[in-house]
């Protein structure tokens, strides 16, 4: 073989699947047109606003994207950039908290009984 141990094969297989997609996509977004940036601004406009009462009022937050797509561009975290990465606020905060305190509950309960099960 090549002299490494089992290991550190395996990390450098990990870095190398984990380092491909992402240079795949950058690949692909070299020779790919890029998007008309109205058409990416109404699309992300569509799903940025909050979840609405109504469905009238639902209309209303719509028209109003299509009179300003961009007003949803202060929650990016790089205001300039294409990347549609926003800031957390303290809601999503605590549901991102909440999904992974759900199921870490669940194995630590699992992990428990089947302690207590053993011999």
């Amino acid at each position: 073989m090549d002299g490494r141990s089992r290991a550190e094969r395996v990390t450098l297989q990990f870095l190398f699947d984990a380092a491909v997609p992402f240079l795949a996509l950058r690949g692909v977004r070299l020779v790919t047109r890029p998007t008309d940036p109205a058409r990416a601004a109404c699309f992300d406009g569509r799903m940025k606003p909050a979840a609405s009462a109504s469905p009238e009022l639902e209309r209303a937050a719509l028209a109003e994207t299509e009179h300003r797509p961009d007003r949803f561009d202060h929650t990016k975290l790089w205001r300039r950039s294409e990347w549609e990465f926003c800031r957390w606020y303290r809601v999503d905060t605590l549901g991102f908290r909440g999904c992974c305190a759900l199921p870490g509950t669940i194995v630590l309960r699992f992990v428990a009984l089947l302690r207590w099960a053993a011999p």
